[in-house]
Parts: C-alpha cells; sequence; structure tokens
C-alpha cells in the first residue's frame, strides 16, 4: 500500500495479505500509519512486495496513472467516488463511479489477466454483500 505522510510517499507491504481477513489487513494498515507518524518504519517494512494499492482519491483524484514500484509486479490505482450520470436499461440514473486503474509489468503479467483482474474487482464492489 502507498502511504503519503507530511508530503513523504511510503509504501510499506503487508505480507500474506492475500491470506488475511479484511479485518486483519486494516489493523496492519493501522499499524504502518502509527509507524510512519513515529519515524520507526523499517526498510524490512518495505521490501519483499509483489503489488501496491493507492488511493489517489483521499486527494480528490477520480484518475491517475499510478507508476509501478520496482521490483513490483503491479499496481491497482483507485480514485475517489464520484456521483456520475450512466445509462442503466435506457434510463439515466446517477450512480457513485469509482474510477481504478491498474498498471502491470507486461513481462509478468499478460495484458488480458490484467484486464479481467479488473474485471473481477469491479464485479467485486457491485457485489459487495456477497464478499463481505
Amino acid at each position: 500500500m502507498a502511504l503519503d505522510y507530511e508530503g513523504q510517499l511510503y509504501v510499506p507491504v503487508i505480507k500474506n495479505a492475500a491470506d488475511m481477513p479484511i479485518e486483519d489487513i486494516s489493523n496492519c494498515i493501522n499499524e504502518f500509519k502509527e509507524k510512519v507518524a513515529k519515524k520507526t518504519l523499517t526498510i524490512k517494512d518495505m521490501s519483499e512486495g509483489t503489488f501496491t494499492i493507492t488511493n489517489s482519491g483521499i486527494f480528490g483524484s477520480s484518475f491517475f496513472v499510478p507508476v509501478i514500484n520496482y521490483p513490483q509486479s503491479a499496481i491497482l490505482g483507485i480514485g475517489k467516488i464520484t456521483e456520475r450520470p450512466i445509462i442503466i436499461e435506457n434510463s439515466i440514473v446517477i450512480r457513485p463511479i469509482l474510477i481504478a486503474s491498474l498498471g502491470y509489468d507486461h513481462r509478468v503479467i499478460e495484458g488480458s489477466n490484467a484486464v479481467k483482474f479488473l474485471g473481477e474487482i469491479k464485479n467485486n464492489l457491485e457485489n459487495i454483500d456477497k464478499l463481505v
């Protein structure tokens, strides 16, 4: 994950996040925020990452192109959720819209798999009750 603190970017790594319940991931995020604030974050805390999630929405940005943090293989950028008009079944309705972008290393990840991954994120967010 990427953390901004006093104009500096820190990228601590939540190790084995895929095996953790969401509550444990949330606890790790809070622990890293405390470490950054106390200036006790270590190089080990920021090593061995494979994938980063970053959120420009906290700064009001709806879309951006995140840059991969070498030697990681991909980064998911999430923008601000905004109310926008969209067409559903021939009607214009207002819905919350989140724009996500995925930067990835084509030497490691095939493009079609990256696009499918973004589709899975979309499906999960649209059906959050099934996810929780």
